[in-house]
């Protein structure tokens, strides 16, 4: 399986009105990051130079504004970018989630049996909250994390060259280190959302079950289940959050390894004349911005990693998403999730959702006739007027398939491929003939 983030593409495609506008109030802001660091250098020379006698209180006054100023206009565009990318954010976990819901409403009913309901819960809600961690820090932390410290370390470079390269030496080491440590991240969060899911799959089992062990006095065998569980992922867990919360402590001092030669190097270059004090306050403030946020760049990489874990487990359940061409207008560009369904176990227009393999089945077979719940292409028998009575229970026409055919010899009820009455599952595959 290529990257996840690749593959998710049709997800990205439904919210790209939101994600561009956000994207563009991201590198507004984080490119115009560097200005209060700057222009507080300057206000800086400006005050030591009226101490100097040097210059003149309108020139210290003009340069506090423009510093004012620079700083409030790097805030502007961070409520834009907050706004647009957290609903973007916000509408790709709605969207993963119901397509994962979409995925498995098509399912033969064998399945189904088979598949214990507390695993599609911990997959359909857990999984989709860790693969929305991952999606999240790509789309944000790309600009917050990425940009940011880019425009800073181009900052740095053009007050002193060779002094940023010798403070920002151990960065790569760091980067390295979390691509390292990238399969133990994997494995770990893998191990913690399967034990989730046999939690939840207990807890499930034994709630709707609780009479029956009552009457046959296992209540306390449940329990104990349930315990050992608890414990299995607590521990799975704990597993985790140490390994994740140990890793930050060394991408940190990784990252701030350079401040000594900054404060050493810098302080001499003052001293020498080579630097004034504003430019070399500028330079520190830049530096400590960077070091702040740097160890979330390793920190990031391993984010994505989890999300990757996450996607492992759910795309089996994943129905296609629906295309952008069914999107209303200008719909990329709005907060508001679009409804996907009608309640009924129907999409959006009144359909039963498709799979990958019954969708392409559907669009070669010209007269649209299968059965969903075989995943097969069903040719008609018949003409297309022996059809007129097929909305009526417990009568089938020869061209629908064999499991509502199958349900309705039985004098009607429910099609075991998608549950809904017969009536209403034949009227509904009788409509895309």
């Amino acid at each position: 399986m290529g990257h996840y983030l690749w593959e998710m593409r049709p997800y990205f495609r439904h919210v790209a009105g939101q994600m561009a506008l956000g994207s563009v109030a991201g590198i507004a802001m984080n490119t115009m990051v560097v200005l209060p660091a700057i222009l507080l250098g300057r206000t800086i020379d400006a005050v030591l130079a009226l101490e100097r006698g040097e210059g003149d209180a309108g020139a210290v006054g003009w340069a506090a504004l423009i510093y004012v100023g620079g700083t409030l206009l790097t805030e502007g565009p961070r409520i834009g970018k907050r706004w647009w990318l957290m609903t973007g954010n916000a509408r790709i976990r709605a969207n993963i989630r119901a397509d994962a819901l979409r995925g498995v409403l098509t399912w033969p009913m064998a399945r189904l049996h088979r598949t214990p309901v507390g695993d599609l819960m911990a997959r359909i809600i857990g999984d989709v909250e860790v693969l929305g961690v991952g999606v999240r820090e790509f789309s944000i932390e790309s600009w917050d994390t990425i940009l940011f410290s880019i425009s800073l370390i181009t900052a740095m470079v053009v007050f002193a060259p060779g002094l940023t390269v010798w403070a920002l030496l151990p960065v790569p080491a760091a980067v390295l280190l979390a691509k390292a440590t990238g399969r133990w991240v994997v494995g770990r969060t893998t191990t913690t959302r399967e034990k989730n899911a046999l939690l939840t799959t207990a807890l499930q089992e034994q709630l709707s079950g609780i009479r029956v062990l009552r009457l046959f006095g296992r209540a306390g065998t449940a329990r104990e289940l349930v315990d050992r569980l608890s414990r299995q992922y607590a521990d799975a867990n704990v597993s985790l959050v140490r390994l994740r919360g140990g890793l930050r402590p060394v991408y940190t001092a990784m990252m701030t390894g350079g401040v000594v030669l900054v404060v050493w190097q810098g302080s001499e270059r003052v001293i020498d004349g080579v630097m004034t004090a504003g430019e070399f306050i500028a330079f520190l403030e830049l530096y400590l911005r960077f070091v702040n946020r740097g160890f979330r760049i390793p920190q990031m990489i391993n984010s994505i990693q989890t999300g990757g874990a996450a996607y492992a487990r759910l795309w089996p359940l994943l129905a296609p998403p629906p295309p952008v061409s069914d999107e209303p207008r200008y719909a990329s560009f709005r907060a508001a999730n679009r409804s996907r369904g009608t309640g009924d176990g129907l999409d959006a227009r009144g359909h039963l959702p498709l799979s990958w393999r019954q969708r392409s089945c559907a669009e070669e077979c010209p007269t649209r006739h299968f059965c969903r719940g075989t995943g097969g292409c069903h040719r008609p028998r018949g003409r297309r007027k022996e059809h007129d009575g097929a909305g009526v229970a417990g009568t089938v026409s020869p061209g629908i398939g064999p499991c509502a055919r199958e349900r309705a010899s039985a004098g009607g009820g429910a099609c075991p491929a998608h549950g809904l009455p017969v009536s209403r599952a034949v009227s509904v595959l009788r409509d895309r003939a």
